[in-house]
């Protein structure tokens, strides 16, 4: 069995947790995605995803020669 002031202490480390939890606002999820590149010319949708691939192979090569 447990000594009684640990037990106090985690029924007051619960409770604390309790009102944070309880403080804490609701989040709710956007109620409409954005398309950031909505927008965009299709060519340019295009160069970021082949900029997006050459830095991946970017970052790979670099780790190996590390």
């Amino acid at each position: 069995m447990a000594p009684t002031s640990q037990v106090t202490v985690a029924q007051q480390e619960e409770a604390e947790t309790k009102s944070v939890v309880q403080d804490l606002p609701i989040l709710k999820a956007p109620e409409e995605t954005t398309d950031e590149y909505a927008d965009m010319p299709q060519e340019a949708v295009w160069i970021l995803d082949q900029v997006g691939e050459l830095e991946g192979q970017f970052t790979e090569l670099n780790s190996k020669l590390q």
